[in-house]
């Protein structure tokens, strides 16, 4: 008997053990469907485990240790000859694009006491050395750029007077290409004289969804720009005729034509006058028809791996944003993502490098961004004006946002290195916690090599740094 009930109990055992595995091999091969929709909307996704920290990852390449340092007003050298003393002036909202062989191109700014710069700059990584290549139509700042094919596409930005500065720059609309071989083409734009190439043209929208050679985006600076999977320019929002927009254009370079691809018509306030209507939301992570990004400038702009189109945060009149959203060129809809409704709206941040779903970044405008080259999109910098203290805050934290599970992860501590004034007083060259000290206003390129550059900001530096992430 003792030995049949051993023979009975090694039986159960067996069973048992059969019935555990069998189960678990059926958890480990469940499987969505192709195309089907997630039961868990992306953003209400659980944390799974923590992504590695980049250890070091800032290094200060070159530029004005301080804000009084004399090179903070710029080393030219000579035009098109590359020198270890060759540095651009310090600039903000100076446009950047990434040109052939990861070379870092610089195009005007805004420099000290609010003078509109006219200078194209390029940076070697290899050789670490800047080159001035030389001059521009006419000054600019916050223009918007695509490049393509080793040329340059550049539309709009904020110019000067004829007379002089002004309080108030006038607003450029004329488009450019420049190409190293062949210098500067006027591609377009009404309006042009012999200062500067427009002052506050109006827009020509058309009929929605068709190209014209009779359309145009108008007087445009600080709008958000995307160069598309399929050769089209995107452009969305800005700061024009005066008032922010929320119109989205696409150009498209073989035909030199633009179309309009939609944007709410204006209203009009007793307050203010006409202005864009307000954001539709609708439902976070379902695209309609009906959605749009309210009216802003000085968004951040991504491009998936997929070709959508992705925005997050910017301004209007000053007032920070925090909503992200993709545009889908193929359906021509976009999807709010999530972040708030509201202006002004604080972070929430867990434990360091730890996605979780109700990470997100603070409001803010004029910060900068790139794509990984898993898709992943990355945000660092910008600002927002505080309510308590009433002047303006820059934002140093490192965010990442995984596109398959719709959630943030806070990748870097905010340090910066010295004070707001100071900037970097460590080695040249060297891996380091601590970042730009000026992180708005900044000037960002994707480089070669999964690095990640960036330049000066608002607080009269002309630092150059790097990104490992």
């Amino acid at each position: 008997m003792r030995n049949g009930y051993r023979w009975m109990g090694s039986l159960f055992v067996a069973l048992s053990l059969f019935v555990a595995l069998s189960l678990f091999g059926c958890q480990q091969t469940t499987v969505t469907k192709k195309g089907a929709t997630p039961a868990i909307p992306p953003q209400t996704v659980a944390a799974e485990k923590p992504l590695p920290i980049p250890v070091h990852p800032w290094m200060w390449m070159s530029g004005a240790r301080s804000e009084k340092d004399p090179r903070a007003y710029g080393a030219y050298g000579a035009e098109g000859v590359a020198a270890p003393g060759n540095t651009p002036p310090a600039v903000s909202f100076a446009s950047a694009w990434t040109g052939p062989h990861g070379s870092l191109w610089l195009l005007g700014g805004q420099g000290r006491h609010l003078m509109t710069r006219a200078g194209l700059w390029k940076y070697t990584p290899a050789t670490g050395l800047w080159t001035r290549v030389g001059g521009i139509p006419s000054p600019r700042y916050g223009a918007a750029v695509w490049a393509r094919d080793g040329s340059v596409w550049v539309f709009g930005g904020g110019g000067v007077s004829p007379g002089g500065s002004t309080p108030v720059p006038p607003t450029l609309d004329s488009l450019w290409r420049y190409t190293p071989k062949s210098g500067w083409v006027r591609i377009g734009g009404p309006y042009v004289n012999a200062v500067q190439d427009a002052v506050l043209a109006h827009s020509v929208r058309g009929t929605r969804g068709v190209a014209s050679p009779k359309n145009w985006p108008g007087s445009l600076r600080q709008a958000a720009a995307w160069t598309g999977l399929h050769g089209h320019f995107w452009l969305f929002g800005g700061e024009g005729e005066g008032n922010t927009r929320n119109s989205l254009w696409k150009y498209t370079p073989a035909t030199h034509m633009w179309t309009w691809m939609g944007g709410p018509s204006w209203h009009w306030h007793e307050c203010c006058g006409w202005s864009a209507k307000p954001a539709v939301y609708g439902t976070r992570g379902v695209p309609t028809p009906e959605n749009w990004p309210g009216a802003r400038d000085s968004a951040v702009a991504w491009v998936g791996l997929r070709g959508n189109l992705w925005l997050f945060g910017g301004s209007n009149d000053s007032v920070a944003k925090s909503d992200l959203w993709k545009y889908t060129p193929k359906t021509g809809l976009w999807t709010w993502m999530g972040g708030s409704r509201h202006s002004s709206q604080p972070g929430v941040r867990a434990a360091l490098g730890v996605p979780a779903p109700t990470n997100w970044p603070r409001a803010r405008y004029d910060a900068v961004g790139w794509t990984g080259p898993h898709g992943n999109l990355w945000l660092y910098g910008g600002g927002h004006i505080s309510d308590t203290l009433e002047a303006f805050v820059d934002c140093h934290s490192v965010w990442k946002y995984t596109v398959t599970t719709g959630l943030w992860t806070w990748m870097g501590s905010g340090h910066r290195a010295g004070n707001e004034k100071t900037g970097f007083i460590g080695p040249r060259g060297v891996p380091t916690d601590e970042g730009p000290s000026g992180a708005a206003f900044s000037s960002a390129w994707t480089g070669l090599h999964g690095h990640f550059w960036v330049f000066g900001g608002h607080r009269n530096l002309n630092d150059l740094w790097r990104y490992t992430p």
